[in-house]
């Protein structure tokens, strides 16, 4: 199969993962930047993980963070650890989601996407 065949059905399993209804995910975030402490204290958790039945939930969870918190370098990831909504994609998402979402579970991209 050609190299290019195969990166393309990557990416599109990839995307097809990005479903709301997909999971469950984890969602992985820090909540100051890590890379400024250069030894931490003990006990300092730096990289906080929770785990969500779909993307959906996790997705709503990350919006309640960043209205809450300086959220960095989030990230939601399947059970095998492959990336399923890099730190990019998953702010650029969450901005649209607290954008458009007026209570309408349909408004954000990756809901419409589905055909929700």
């Amino acid at each position: 199969m050609p190299l290019a065949v195969e990166l393309a059905c990557r990416e599109l399993l990839r995307r097809w993962k990005q479903r709301p209804d997909f999971g469950p995910v984890t969602l992985l975030y820090a909540d100051d930047a890590v890379w400024q402490q250069v030894s931490p204290p003990c006990g300092v958790l730096l990289l906080r993980s929770e785990r969500h039945p779909n993307n959906e939930s996790a997705m709503k969870r990350a919006v309640w963070l960043r209205e809450t918190m300086t959220l960095v370098t989030p990230l939601m990831v399947e059970d095998n650890g492959n990336v399923v909504w890099s730190s990019p994609e998953l702010l650029r998402e969450s901005d649209e989601w607290k954008e458009n979402n007026s209570g309408d579970k349909t408004s954000a991209g990756f809901l419409k996407e589905d055909g929700a």
